[in-house]
């Protein structure tokens, strides 16, 4: 389990810094945003999320085949729930901040 989960934490940290990243170039356009450049924010942020989700299904069947499904159900829980709560945070932080 820990070589593949390794191997995911390393692959998720590197779309992590992207979206870090998208994040701090749309908090500092915040307010200003054109609808070309909402779009682009828009196209970016669903490609992420896109990478992250398969990136996290293909872990899921690696450590379901390698291991069992019921450690691969917890894994994949457990990275759900730590993703959501880093993005409510980050929410909360860009609304906060910037008067919304």
């Amino acid at each position: 389990f820990w070589t593949l989960y390794d191997e995911y934490e390393q692959k998720r940290k590197e779309l992590g810094k992207k979206r870090f990243q998208l994040v701090n170039k749309y908090v500092n356009e915040y307010g200003k945003v054109s609808p070309a450049n909402a779009d682009t924010f828009m196209k970016e942020a669903i490609q992420l999320r896109n990478k992250s989700n398969n990136l996290l299904d293909s872990y899921y069947k690696k450590i379901k085949s390698r291991t069992d499904p019921v450690v691969a159900l917890q894994f994949y829980q457990m990275e759900r729930y730590l993703s959501d709560l880093i993005r409510i945070e980050i929410l909360e932080e860009i609304y906060t901040t910037s008067n919304y």
